[in-house]
């Protein structure tokens, strides 16, 4: 028994002593600050024994593998812009924050893509690579698709708007060689609806909802600008692969590395295995030089210049020609291609050109129903549609359709048409506005009242309006070949429709310190 307590009294001063050396170094670091985080430090700290049967602590483990330069200015992207972007979204809340949690992800999930070009090679088959964007498609999809499902409020779904438009900055990587003219392109789209926000919170100035909204759409701004600026530091020509990289197909995220085992609690882990011998190269083949090779013999200038030096002498070697041998007075000769059996005695076809590859959003069958109030027309390549209205509160909403005719019967609320081609529609009256964005080769005749049209990113457009159109509001931005043929106040149904094209060609001077726009006029 008094063997046993002289053991714990001897256990209990060792430790004693070794919390004392503990205290006593904290105090050194507390006094000296430059000795702070220094982990080397530690070891000068004699450890406290180990009683038997327990498990020493293992080694620390090696440190990680050291990032490429794009990753970490990616991460920087990440903690702050796109951070600062979803605190003001959180704030915000509703389909706000819940569209910018896709968004969120969508950031995320190509950070991965990012890290993953930079570890492997570029695959010679971009099937694979567009196999594994489906889930940024699918997150762009869904940010859209919560767009449209606020139609009803306009300043909502302005404001969801600016973010889907802006959302496809993000496939940059799909784009080479000049992925930067394509986020400038998304972010101009988006920007339409940003300064449309910005002027309606500045309107609303003073209101604590419209501060808050202010400064979120600031914060997207921004995330599109420093989205910009990222890509054309990183990766100006396209997204950067890593030619001595492993196979794309073979690549092993982090995710999906297998999870290390727990040591037993009966001994210390076994030691790691030893790293495996270093293998030398194999020695590059031995090719004799050959006369197709691509490397040519050097020339001997001397010998050229001593030849030029004879004058007229040097034609003397030349021999004459027979009449046989005349290509241009024997048939026979010219029917032979001395180009072709050139070609064909090389020893390599041309590398055949790498295709573009295929668009990542894949076909979808048409749709056409309605949705609570909002009668929807997605993926149509042709047909004739008619829809009956038989509430003022539902509007039509056509997507990615071409090729096809709609006839709207009846008063409605709204009416969008978005990334459409040659599409004719026949409308009565719309009681809100006609929104027509990303199109081409349209026609839209309103036979009634309409208060605004907006036509956003449209080439070729021929606009019938009735005479109760008088007073509508027609605005353009980035469109060209767009007519607009009407009649008269008060007219009558003979009379016939007049053509006037919406000037393309702006003029803008500085009078009294202001900018004055006036449409350029050709006379003559």
């Amino acid at each position: 028994m008094s063997s046993d307590q002289e053991a714990f009294g001897s256990l209990l001063r060792r430790l004693e002593s070794a919390t004392q050396r503990l205290e006593k170094f904290a105090q050194n670091l507390s006094s000296d600050p430059s000795t702070a985080g220094r982990p080397e430090t530690l070891a000068a700290v004699e450890p406290a024994p180990v009683a038997a049967g327990t498990t020493k602590p293992a080694s620390p483990a090696s440190a990680p593998q050291a990032l490429p330069a794009s990753v970490t200015a990616y991460d920087v992207f990440l903690t702050q812009e796109v951070r600062k972007y979803l605190d003001f979204s959180a704030q915000l809340g509703g389909p706000v924050a819940e569209q910018a949690n896709l968004i969120g992800r969508l950031a995320q999930l190509e950070r991965g893509v990012i890290l993953r070009a930079s570890q492997s090679r570029k695959p010679s088959n971009m099937g694979e690579f567009a196999e594994s964007l489906k889930p940024l498609v699918e997150c762009i999809t869904g940010a859209d698709d919560i767009r449209s499902k606020h139609r009803a409020d306009k300043f909502m779904f302005e404001r969801l708007t600016a973010v889907s438009e802006g959302a496809g900055a993000f496939g940059w990587v799909t784009v080479e060689p000049t992925p930067v003219p394509y986020v400038k392109d998304m972010r101009d789209s988006a920007e339409f609806y940003v300064n449309r926000v910005k002027t309606k919170v500045k309107a609303a100035a003073g209101d604590g909802d419209a501060t808050a909204i202010g400064e979120w759409v600031k914060s997207y701004d921004a995330m599109l600008k420093a989205l910009t600026h990222y890509v054309e530091a990183y990766h100006k020509t396209g997204l950067t692969w890593n030619p001595q990289g492993c196979e794309f197909k073979d690549y092993v995220g982090e995710d999906a590395k297998p999870a290390a085992t727990a040591p037993s609690a009966g001994g210390p882990p076994p030691p790691p295995p030893p790293p495996p011998a270093p293998v030398a190269p194999p020695p590059p083949p031995q090719v004799a030089p050959t006369a197709s090779s691509g490397t040519a013999a050097p020339v001997d200038m001397t010998s050229v210049l001593k030849d030029l030096n004879k004058g007229e002498a040097i034609t003397q070697g030349l021999r004459k020609v027979d009449r046989s041998q005349m290509t241009h007075k024997n048939p026979a000769l010219r029917s032979k291609s001395p180009v072709q059996s050139r070609q064909a005695g090389k020893g390599k076809p041309a590398p055949p050109i790498p295709t573009k590859p295929r668009s990542l959003t894949k076909k979808v069958p048409p749709k056409f129903q309605l949705e609570g109030n909002k009668w929807v027309v997605e993926n149509y390549e042709s047909g004739q549609l008619t829809i009956e209205i038989t509430d003022m509160r539902q509007f039509v909403y056509i997507y990615n359709c071409q090729n096809l005719t709609v006839q709207v019967v009846g008063k409605l609320n709204a009416v969008t048409m978005d990334k459409c081609k040659k599409v004719g529609m026949v409308v009565d009256t719309v009681i809100s506005t006609v929104d027509i964005v990303n199109s081409s080769s349209l026609q839209f005749q309103i036979t009634g009242r309409c208060p605004a049209l907006l036509l956003d990113k449209v080439d070729g457009a021929l606009v019938f309006l009735g005479s109760e159109c008088h007073d509508i509001e027609i605005t353009t931005s980035k469109t060209s070949e767009i007519n607009i043929s009407m009649k008269g106040e008060g007219a009558g149904d003979d009379e016939d429709y007049k053509e006037h094209p919406v000037p393309e060609q702006l003029r803008t001077v500085i009078k009294n310190g202001r900018l004055v726009t006036v449409p350029v006029e050709h006379v003559g």
